[in-house]
């Protein structure tokens, strides 16, 4: 899935909750938003989407691309510097 954006949210309270806010594109009228895979792995933390196309014969669908947000929890992190990665765009993340 095509990234457009990502920002980084961190709720005021402490210990603070951080949140990742994606957009993007998805395809077709028959293309959805098909699977959310994160992990963190060190100070690496990967958010990948994936997305999943339905064929029926003999039926039409547009190929304009149609908006996609969402929002995801990653958790309390602890006091450091971190790399966010969503579908290859990345952004760096320093909890004090």
């Amino acid at each position: 899935m095509p990234i457009i954006g990502v920002a980084v949210l961190l709720a005021s309270d402490n210990p603070r909750e951080v949140f990742v806010w994606v957009s993007g594109d998805v395809g077709g009228s028959r293309t959805e938003h098909h699977e959310t895979l994160q992990k963190q792995e060190g100070d690496t933390i990967t958010i990948h989407l994936t997305t999943l196309t339905t064929i029926r014969d003999g039926v039409g669908c547009t190929q304009a691309a149609r908006a996609y947000y969402e929002t995801f929890y990653l958790g309390i992190l602890s006091p450091g510097d971190y790399k966010i990665s969503v579908n290859g765009v990345e952004k760096q993340l320093r909890i004090d």
